[in-house]
C-alpha cells in the first residue's frame, strides 16, 4: 500500500465518526401482535433486585459537583 492510499483510509475512518444524521425512534405502529405480546412479558421486567442493590436516596456532603465520579483509592 501506498502512503496515499493508508492516509486516505485513517482520513476516511475519522471522518465516519463526524455523520450528523440521526435515527428516528422507532414506533410501534407497525408492530404485529406477536410483537406485542412478547415485549409485554420481558424477562428483566420480572426480575427482583435485592434491597442492597437497589437505587436509594443518600446524603452528598461533597465539593464534587452531582454526578461526578471519584475514585477513592485510599479505601
Amino acid at each position: 500500500m501506498t502512503m496515499r492510499t493508508i492516509a486516505f483510509l485513517m482520513m476516511s475512518l475519522m471522518l465516519g465518526g463526524c455523520m450528523q444524521e440521526t435515527l428516528e425512534p422507532a414506533t410501534q405502529a407497525n408492530w404485529k401482535p406477536r410483537d406485542k405480546e412478547l415485549m409485554s412479558n420481558l424477562p428483566y421486567a420480572q426480575a427482583t433486585i435485592p434491597d442492597p442493590y437497589r437505587r436509594h436516596l443518600v446524603d452528598f456532603d461533597r465539593k464534587e459537583a452531582p454526578g461526578s465520579i471519584v475514585v477513592d483509592s485510599d479505601n
